[in-house]
């Protein structure tokens, strides 16, 4: 993890939004292969991994042709 790329202000905004606000919770952690597999099962050909700066958080971008 890159924590020099966190934004402090931003992280705390985005923690009182989902944990205070939402009250969002997350449970069921799936790593990038179990994900890519699900995507790749579900019929999507083309799947791309999208990190964001710190690599905390990913998307993805799948595509099934």
């Amino acid at each position: 993890m890159k924590r020099s790329k966190i934004n402090k202000d931003d992280l705390n905004l985005q923690r009182a939004i989902f944990i205070q606000i939402l009250q969002a919770t997350w449970s069921r952690f799936r790593s990038v292969d179990q994900t890519t597999q699900q995507l790749n099962t579900a019929g999507f050909d083309s799947v791309e991994i999208h990190w964001d700066d710190a690599h905390m958080f990913y998307s993805f971008e799948a595509i099934r042709v």
